[in-house]
């Protein structure tokens, strides 16, 4: 019995250590499974921020391209413009040329119809005369003779012959008045119909630089539509990476709230002081050299202040109050950077720095070195970034420094 007791109470021994073991090593794991994913979150912002600059950088290129392209553009237009403007001045002279000929045909028409009148009126006349003539051929001399004979006196007589001749004169003169209408007539047709190619001549060669002008129109034309075409598929480019920026940044956006996340879970993991958040001493600055804000809190959603300047790089950093340092070591996103409990709930980091001058666990005072500014970890370039912690929870820490 006693053997079973030892046994059993061996076996609980075991059991009991095991799950000791199990319980450390698990929270050591989990600590380090915490680390691990917001290192891992940082990679792929890092990797994101990456693509993000590439594609800023070819969306800065491909605009420059658009700008040149336009200003090409902007020149042919106005070569296309000024082109326009020749066409419709040819145009003009075309149609005034146009109406110059149409004038003249309708003169040439009227002419025509007036030759056709008096041709007609001469046909009449000559019939007339022919019918005449035919009669007085068929009726001989006797006919004519009749007429003089058969006068009652000799005075009578006279004026019969007069009447003949006035008539045989009157037929005469009608037939070559008639005649000399029509040549008349002829003549103004031949010039009207010379004006009237004269002005056809100038209106084909007034077309002919027209259709130079449109020759050389359609050339620029050519080449402008294939540098918009071309510029249209520049812009589609310019549209395609600013869509993949923003994807890029919503994707960031998602992993900066999960690293958010995790960083609070690994805070709450940290020992450290609780309280009121009050310190008696107060906060000194962190820097004794000349500085600017590069970054303020809670921009872009900005978890503490950037303190940047000229020549800040390698500038010494200072405890702005006394108190226990929790970390000071390499972060992804902070690179070397230290933690500082001040009492009280109240907790300072300063990250990004090119060297740490503390160690876990050593106690600091108020304005004691505690390292060098650089640009270490997830940082465009020099400069302090410095939180203030109150019981685990990131404030705006301007105003402890006097901000």
């Amino acid at each position: 019995m006693k053997h079973q007791k030892k046994a059993f109470i061996r076996i609980i021994s075991v059991t009991l250590i095991t799950a000791i073991l199990f319980s450390v090593t698990a929270f050591s794991g989990s600590a380090s499974s915490v680390q691990d994913q917001i290192d891992e979150l940082e990679s792929k912002i890092n990797a994101n921020n990456n693509k993000i600059s590439d594609n800023k950088a070819s969306v800065n290129d491909l605009l420059n391209q658009i700008s040149d392209m336009q200003a090409q553009l902007d020149v042919y237009n106005a070569k296309i413009t000024d082109l326009n403007k020749q066409i419709a001045a040819k145009d003009e002279i075309i149609n005034n040329y146009q109406a110059e000929i149409d004038r003249l045909q309708a003169e040439i028409d009227a002419a025509n119809i007036q030759i056709e009148t008096q041709t007609a009126a001469i046909n009449v006349t000559y019939d007339v005369l022919k019918e005449r003539l035919r009669s007085a051929y068929k009726a001989g001399e006797n006919s004519t003779l009749e007429v003089l004979l058969g006068s009652s006196d000799y005075e009578s007589f006279l004026t019969r012959i007069e009447l003949i001749s006035r008539v045989s004169k009157h037929d005469t003169e009608l037939v070559k008045g008639l005649q000399q209408e029509i040549d008349e007539l002829n003549k103004t047709k031949e010039q009207l119909s010379s004006d009237q190619q004269s002005q056809q001549e100038k209106q084909a060669s007034i077309v002919s630089e027209k259709a130079a002008i449109e020759s050389d129109r359609a050339e620029v034309k050519s080449v402008y539509d294939t540098l918009d075409a071309k510029q249209a598929r520049l812009e589609a480019q310019v549209k395609s990476l600013k869509s993949m920026i923003l994807s890029l940044d919503s994707q960031n956006d998602a992993y900066q709230a999960k690293m958010d996340k995790l960083e609070a879970q690994s805070i709450d993991n940290t020992t450290g002081s609780s309280g009121n958040g009050v310190l008696a001493s107060g906060m000194s600055f962190p820097l004794t050299c000349n500085y600017y804000v590069s970054q303020h809190y809670g921009h872009n959603g900005h978890k503490g202040v950037d303190l940047a300047g000229a020549h800040i790089n390698g500038q010494p950093v200072y405890a702005v109050a006394g108190g226990t340092v929790i970390s000071a070591s390499y972060h992804s996103s902070w690179g070397n950077n230290v933690l500082i409990d001040h009492g009280n709930g109240v907790w300072t980091r300063y990250a990004h720095l090119s060297s740490i001058g503390v160690s876990a666990g050593q106690t600091v005072s108020q304005g004691q070195y505690i390292g060098k500014v650089g640009s270490t970890g997830n940082s465009s370039g020099p400069h302090l970034h410095f939180e203030v912690y109150v019981n685990k929870n990131r404030v705006n820490p301007e105003p402890y420094i006097g901000l």
